[in-house]
């Protein structure tokens, strides 16, 4: 999957991907030096079934979704 992010400037992210099963952080990743973001995620076949959590931290705020792999 893809994740794109817009800001109305330039922001710096954290971006956590983390399984809800047993809070296992998958992902962490930051990004900074542009306001438009497209980050792929390929786990083609790692990821099991269920639901996993996005966390988005920036200066400005947080942003938390939840994210259901089948």
């Amino acid at each position: 999957f893809t994740v794109g992010l817009e800001f109305n400037s330039i922001t710096k992210a954290r971006l956590r991907f983390i399984n809800t099963l047993n809070n296992v952080l998958v992902n962490d990743r930051t990004v900074e030096g542009s306001k438009d973001y497209n980050l792929a995620y390929n786990y083609s076949g790692q990821l099991i079934g269920g639901t996993y959590i996005l966390i988005i931290e920036t200066a400005k705020g947080n942003f938390v979704y939840k994210v259901v792999v089948q």
